[in-house]
């Protein structure tokens, strides 16, 4: 059952023309939609670029940090071994024990 309504003047319209109007209301509302849709799509389009932005922004600070940690531990891990070895030179450790932490110092 279609439903008519009455243009602004109150007058129904005439019969041929109600049908046309209320397909030219539902073609109206289609377009409406399709541009909500569009717009939508344009924001959740918009969000994931932003998205994907900060998270290569987090993976430069990231890969940053483990290069500097890295460097770091490789350090350490020379000054481990540089006191080890003067520990070793002057008889206070015996080298299975320096072979051990250098080992662990590196892992």
């Amino acid at each position: 059952m279609i439903k008519m309504r009455s243009n602004q003047s109150g007058v129904s319209p005439a019969p041929g023309i109600g049908h046309e109007w209320i397909q030219d209301e539902r073609e109206l509302k289609r377009q409406k939609r399709k541009q909500s849709n569009r717009e939508s799509a344009r924001r959740s389009r918009l969000r994931k670029q932003a998205e994907c932005e900060e998270l290569q922004h987090k993976v430069e600070a990231l890969s940053n940090e483990n290069h500097g940690l890295k460097e770091e531990l490789r350090k350490l891990s020379e000054e481990c071994e540089k006191f080890t070895s003067e520990n070793i030179n002057s008889g206070r450790v015996d080298e299975a024990v320096w072979a051990r932490g250098c080992v662990q110092a590196r892992e």
